[in-house]
């Protein structure tokens, strides 16, 4: 079975008030668009179509060069017109393809796996990555019948106030049969007030039609969220960072203060080492086994 996989890029970002395109603000030194490019690398997915808008192409081009594909959406008319801009680059394939955003850091490569498995093992047509939210974000609600069957769909902007309170949403997560959904995104319209083509109506066309959608839900939160603006980009670092100091503590390095403390990714640590507040250590940076570092050596 083959797996690829779409990364939804061409959104402006406005929302990040920069002149940096979203997609290229740092996270310990990465740039948030290598988090799922990566992510998929190192899931096994077999090829990588990138989704790009006009305003975002070249930059995103000297950053990620020839890991993946890259497609232009001209003109931003929605998710679903997104995904059919790629059309032309999954000419004849029918394996299963994986959907997710450009902004998401936290979807990695374990959870891409234990997805994918879950999929096929239950042979869904589409299944969608959820999760609980007691005030759930501006996301999608997944409403199900009384025995949890999936029913649809539905975005917030159309979405009635029953079923605003939902607290189960959809992540932007999907992984597809190619062939099964490719049909279905030449029925979506753009009656609504956003006037958009929302990928989630070949979803619910697919399901009415007798496909099988499976619910992926996961426990952590965080696996569903994209960065929007500067304060989600300020958790995203700050919840990194400590994976990133976890990693080296659990191997015998002493943090003296995790909160003073900044480690970007790639970082060699020799056991039984010291970090001493108010350092910032950049990736590539090794320190030997035993190594005491005071304040303010790395900066």
């Amino acid at each position: 079975m083959s797996l690829f996989g779409l990364i939804m890029a061409g959104g402006k970002g406005t929302r990040m008030k920069s002149k940096t395109n979203k997609l290229l603000h740092k996270i310990l030194g990465k740039e948030v668009i290598k988090f799922p490019v990566d992510a998929m690398q190192k899931a096994g997915v077999e090829k990588i179509i990138l989704i790009t808008g006009p305003h975002n192409e070249k930059i995103l081009k000297t950053v990620l060069k020839n890991s993946v594909e890259y497609i232009l959406q001209k003109t931003p008319l929605g998710t679903a017109d997104a995904v059919k801009s790629a059309i032309p680059a999954l000419e004849g394939f029918s394996g299963e393809l994986l959907i997710t955003v450009g902004d998401n850091p936290y979807l990695g490569f374990e959870t891409i796996k234990e997805f994918y498995d879950f999929h096929l093992k239950n042979g869904y047509d589409v299944s969608i990555v959820t999760t609980d939210f007691d005030n759930p974000p501006p996301y999608g609600r997944i409403v199900r019948d009384e025995n949890g069957k999936f029913i649809k769909l539905v975005e917030e902007i159309v979405a009635t106030k029953e079923e605003l309170e939902i607290k189960e949403v959809s992540s932007s997560i999907f992984l597809f049969n190619w062939q099964k959904i490719l049909p279905k995104l030449y029925e979506i319209k753009n009656d609504n007030p956003k006037g958009e083509y929302f990928l989630p109506d070949a979803i619910n066309f697919l399901s009415k039609a007798g496909g099988k959608v499976g619910l992926f839900k996961v426990k952590e939160q965080e696996i569903t969220k994209g960065l929007n603006n500067r304060v989600e980009l300020i958790e995203a670092i700050a919840y990194f960072n400590k994976k990133n100091m976890d990693r080296v503590i659990e191997k015998g390095v002493t943090i003296v203060s995790p909160e003073n403390t900044f480690m970007e990714f790639d970082v060699e640590i020799g056991d039984d080492s010291i970090i001493y507040p108010f350092n910032y250590i950049r990736s590539g940076t090794k320190i030997k086994e035993g190594s005491v570092v005071e304040p303010f050596q790395f900066r």
